[in-house]
């Protein structure tokens, strides 16, 4: 009974072998589970990590995007206040600038109306200056004709007289001469 002994025993020994194999077996399993678990945890503390950096970018994101916005809002403000400003600095001037245009309009007018006033006054003295400048020809030629006949009567007279005293001194010569 040796070999019963030693069937036994091997028979016990599989059992032992196969509860050992069993075991280890599951313990695998086990450690598996465990690396699973701690895989798992290790990418889950990854993950949260990563989501907590995150949420500290996105802060700080949100932080500079209230900044810029508040900045953004201030410049606008101000441009706003300078297009105000601007537009009635606009206005005052278009204001002048129509004032302004209604003056010299008047000033325009006004001296027009004096331009025109001596333009006729000028235009009046020009004709009256024209009128008595022919009036003066017209005289000057009268006066240059009647001269013109009083030098050519002057002359007959002259001639008739130049006659008359040739006569005279051949009459005073005949009668000289008779006596």
């Amino acid at each position: 009974s040796i070999a019963a002994k030693n069937a036994s025993q091997q028979a016990a020994l599989r059992t032992e072998v196969e509860q050992l194999r069993s075991q280890v077996q599951q313990m695998r399993e086990e450690k598996e589970q465990d690396l699973l678990k701690e895989t798992g945890k290790q990418s889950q503390d990854a993950v949260i990590r990563r989501l907590d950096n995150e949420r500290q970018y996105l802060k700080s994101q949100l932080a500079s995007e209230v900044t810029h916005k508040s900045e953004l809002q201030a410049a606008f403000s101000q441009c706003q206040q300078q297009l105000n400003d601007v537009q009635k600095q606009w206005k005052n001037d278009v204001e002048t600038l129509k004032d302004l245009n209604i003056q010299a309009t008047h000033t325009f007018a006004d001296k027009e109306q004096k331009y025109l006033q001596l333009q006729s006054q000028l235009d009046s003295e020009v004709k009256r200056c024209q009128t008595q400048n022919r009036e003066l020809k017209e005289g000057f030629m009268k006066m240059r004709d009647q001269v013109r006949m009083e030098q050519l009567a002057l002359e007959n007279a002259n001639a008739q007289h130049r006659r008359l005293q040739e006569a005279f001194e051949e009459a005073q010569a005949d009668i000289t001469r008779f006596r």
